[in-house]
């Protein structure tokens, strides 16, 4: 019968299943005594302790009802009752809990229920029947129950006496449990101590016999291979174990590590040998053939091919420089590239490549006898600082052994060092030579610097003269850039001196034009009908001309806003048909007063629904090139025709250096058959106040600014003007407008202030700031015609309005006009007269302030009164001629209701007072 065979780690566990076998028993057979100790255990903590507890606190709720309603009767205080009540609310429940503890002890049952009946009893004879009486009646009652056998105190005793009983009983079961505990502890401990003692027998017992086997196996193994040490490198013997267990793998593992030993000495003896016998060796084509023929003869290679490199980097080329077994032009390619073949990919991988599939037309292997082809190919690129610097190709009839590629990857991993220092000794040969050549040359070329010397120090002693003199120039050039600054500063403050000195000097003309506009206003409406036709037509012909008068300022400051850079543009969405039916609506009855002609044109198919742009400067701009046209044309007719612009303005546009998006631009042109532009003149016709005939005996009136503020608007909204004419045949003036986008918009406009502001700065033009009617005003409210005179007359009649101002003009000018609508006028000539006149009148409906005033101005004068009591609300609207950009602004701050500039359009004063006495 063949014996049977165990491997160590089944004889050890084999052990350790029998030793947990038992433990396991032993374990099983404890665990069930500790659960039943257990068990027993939790009987005691979590049914006897709770028993006691609570009969206990019901014991305790007895006796609380007792005192409380005791010390209540003795003392008629309700503090008493507090343990008396909490009891009442409570002794049930306890009752409960500890009758479902004990319901499987029909004798303690029955005593709980006795308990239970004379509780009862107790509370209804005893406790609540004198708590219900009335006060005056609880003492007598009580001294009559204790008087009467004590009926009170025979209920309690024999509650007690249950208690006792009960308590009595379930401290003996629970005695009797715990030393029914006791006997189950002491049982497990000796069983415990006689399972210890089998248990360490059996370990004991099956740890020799496992240990024997195992030792005397590992003798046997140990004794080999001391005996195969002591050959000192003879790895020819080998360990011969036949177990079947561990032994044997150790055995295995021991020759397995003589092979890899044997195997390593032989690569590092070849290695040795490669390397020593390529020290001497001077040039790369005996390094190169000795290497092939070496490493053809170590890997059994019948081919070998071995290239080097030529080049650095992407120009890098690799060229045979010796092979193994063939004719220099017989194997391999003359040269290839890094990525080219197999050959360059491995040089572009960096790897070595082992290639067992060859192909029928591969190189054949030859000799004497005959030729074949190989079954297994090598290419082994060299490298040197991560730079491939030569290939290795070997081919075979045989396949490569593992040990031999190992070798191959060792020698090339170190010989690329001894590829580098050959090249190194042959470059610095070559660099000898070529040094030894230079200092030739470099010795005749020193007899040439020597004259050259000579030159340079006459060419330095010249160039420390320029520098000198630069020197000087620099120094000139600060002191007139510190100068320039100074004066930088002092045009600054002359321009904020000018600006300041042309808004007084407004408000000096505006004051009394305010009151010539207003009272010619009055006269020429006649609404009285105390004037002749004569005199309405003197007032009509005073009103034309300051109102042609305001015009004239509010054209001097809209340029000189605009060449100050400080005209504020607003970008909105605009629909341009809208902007052609204005102009329709505003200019047809000039056209039917002059006998013209007046056709507007808007081609709905080429413009954009939206155009974002500034609206007001956009009509502004058509509407001044219009009022041209009807005023230079005398005959025929005017147009006005909005559309797309075509191929030829589209680079026209791109010309001019525009970037924006040509396809939302719009073209505008006005039309005339009017008088014409002599073609010298139509360069000048932009420039401020110049016009084409600009003689003191010509026949058309203006200023000239009218163009020019057209131009100017057009740079700020990013386009384009121009003109074409005929003299004596008409005009046409084109205005080209992109749509801009907020950041375009953004862009253009800063870039236009930046010039203009640039250029204010040097050349310090006249500017004024203002607001005109037409910017603030105008464009908010329109005219209703006789309705709404109607409802403004029935909303001002009795209305009280506060009117300051400290010119006396405007004062009566105000007063006259306002009272004919039915308002009642108060005046005052500066603020603190204002203040005074409210203090005075206890109700006042509007207040029209001016600001510049004497004493106190309107700034004070507005802040002042929105602090007085019961002014918080009032509306005031700022009257003012000097009108600077920021002066809406500071009025609305210091407590304006709104702002409107002089000279006052009556009818817009009208509408903003209807508006804020509506509000």
């Amino acid at each position: 019968m063949q014996k049977l065979k165990m491997t160590i780690r089944q004889k050890i566990l084999l052990g350790y299943v029998l030793v947990l076998i038992f433990l396991i028993i032993s374990i099983v057979g404890v665990n069930v005594q500790v659960s039943s100790i257990k068990n027993e255990t939790d009987n005691i903590v979590n049914n006897d302790m709770k028993v006691h507890l609570l009969s206990h606190k019901v014991e305790k709720h007895m006796l609380d009802l007792e005192t409380g309603l005791r010390g209540y009767l003795l003392s008629n205080d309700g503090a008493y009752l507090e343990p008396y009540t909490f009891a009442l609310s409570q002794w049930e429940k306890d009752w409960e809990q500890l009758y479902n503890l004990v319901a499987s002890d029909p004798q303690q049952v029955e005593r709980l229920y006795s308990i239970h009946s004379m509780f009862k009893s107790w509370i209804g004879d005893f406790g609540e029947p004198l708590l219900t009486l009335p006060a005056n009646q609880r003492q007598s009652a009580f001294n009559n129950l204790l008087q009467e056998n004590m009926t009170g105190k025979r209920y309690v005793d024999q509650l007690r006496q249950h208690f006792v009983d009960f308590q009595t009983e379930e401290q003996r079961i629970t005695q009797e449990r715990v030393n029914e505990l006791e006997n189950q502890s002491n049982l497990l401990e000796w069983g415990m101590y006689a399972l210890f003692i089998v248990l360490t027998v059996l370990s004991l017992g099956i740890g020799v016999i496992i240990s024997r086997s195992i030792v005397t196996m590992l003798k046997e193994v140990t004794s080999t291979i001391n005996y195969i040490s002591s050959k000192k490198g003879d790895y020819t013997d080998r360990l011969q174990a036949e177990t079947n267990d561990e032994i044997g793998e150790l055995a295995a593992a021991t020759n397995q590590l003589i092979d890899t030993h044997a195997e390593q000495n032989w690569i590092q003896s070849s290695l040795t040998e490669v390397m020593e016998m390529h020290q001497e060796v001077e040039d790369m084509q005996t390094l190169a053939k000795t290497f092939t023929t070496k490493m053809s003869e170590l890997t059994g290679a019948s081919y070998g091919v071995m290239y080097t490199r030529i080049g650095r980097r992407a120009q890098s080329r690799y060229v045979k420089a010796s092979c193994y077994a063939g004719a220099q032009s017989d194997v391999g390619v003359a040269s290839f590239s890094i990525g080219e073949g197999l050959a360059g990919q491995a040089v572009a991988d960096h790897r070595l490549m082992v290639i067992h599939d060859i192909p029928d037309d591969y190189i054949k292997v030859s000799s004497a006898l005959g030729q074949g082809k190989p079954r297994s190919i090598l290419i082994a690129p060299i490298e040197y600082e991560r730079e491939v610097i030569a290939v290795l190709e070997l081919a075979t009839v045989d396949v490569f052994q593992a040990k031999q590629l190992k070798l191959v990857e060792s020698i090339i991993s170190s010989f690329g060092g001894t590829i580098n220092s050959v090249e190194s000794r042959m470059e610095i040969e070559r660099l000898l030579q070529e040094a030894q050549a230079m200092a030739e040359e470099l010795q005749s070329q020193s007899e040439e610097l020597q004259m050259q010397q000579e030159e340079l120090r006459m060419t330095n002693e010249q160039l420390e003269e320029q520098n000198r003199n630069a020197v000087q120039k620099s120094n000139e050039l600060d002191q007139i850039r510190i100068e320039l600054e100074q004066y930088a500063m002092q045009l600054e403050k002359s321009s904020q001196y000018k600006s300041e000195f042309l808004a007084n000097m407004s408000h000096e003309l505006r004051t009394p034009l305010n009151s010539m506009l207003i009272l010619s206003q009055m006269l020429h409406e006649n609404e009285e009908g105390h004037l002749s036709t004569e005199e309405q037509e003197y007032a009509r012909v005073i009103h034309t001309a300051g109102t042609d008068l305001l015009n004239l300022i509010n054209d001097i400051l809209d340029l000189s806003k605009v060449e100050a850079g400080k005209l504020d543009i607003f970008i909105e969405a605009m629909c341009p048909l809208e902007l052609g039916d204005n102009m329709r609506a505003q200019f047809a009855a000039m056209a039917e007063q002059k006998n013209l002609a007046f056709h507007v044109h808007l081609d709905q198919a080429s413009l954009p629904k939206v155009l974002h742009s500034d609206e007001q400067r956009l009509t502004q701009i058509v509407r001044n090139l219009l009022s041209n046209a009807f005023k230079f044309t005398s005959q025929g007719s005017v147009e006005l025709h909005m559309r797309g612009l075509n191929d030829e303005e589209c680079k026209k546009v791109m010309r001019s250096g525009m970037r924006a998006d040509l396809s939302s631009w719009i073209a505008i042109e006005v039309t005339d058959t009017g008088i014409g532009i002599e073609t010298d003149k139509q360069a000048i016709i932009f420039d401020a106040f110049r016009q084409a005939d600009g003689n003191t005996n010509r026949k058309y009136g203006g200023t000239g600014l009218g163009l020019s503020i057209c131009r100017e608007l057009c740079r700020l909204l990013s386009g384009l003007i121009e003109v074409s004419s005929v003299h004596g045949e008409g005009s046409k003036f084109t205005v080209y407008i992109p749509s801009l986008t907020d950041i375009e918009s953004g862009m253009a406009i800063q870039q236009e202030l930046n010039y203009h502001q640039s250029a204010a700065a040097m050349e310090t033009p006249l500017r004024l700031e203002h607001y005109s009617n037409d910017e603030e005003v105008g464009s908010q409210y329109s005219q209703s015609g006789n309705n709404e005179h109607t409802g403004r007359a029935y909303l001002f009649q009795g209305k009280r309005v506060l009117v300051v101002d400290d010119d006396v003009r405007n004062v009566f000018a105000l007063m006259n006009r306002l009272e004919k609508e039915g308002v009642e006028v108060i005046t005052a000539h500066d603020g603190q007269e204002a203040l005074d006149e409210l203090r005075r009148n206890e109700q006042v409906d509007l207040i029209l302030m001016d600001i510049m005033m004497p004493v106190m101005d309107g700034y004070e004068a507005m802040s002042r009164i929105r602090e007085m009591t019961g002014y918080d609300d009032v509306p005031i609207i700022a009257l003012t001629a000097k009108a600077m950009k920021q002066d809406r602004e500071k009025c609305l701050d210091a407590g304006a209701s709104d702002y409107i500039s002089k000279p006052l359009n009556m009818e817009q004063l009208f509408s903003l007072m209807q508006v804020w006495l509506t509000n």
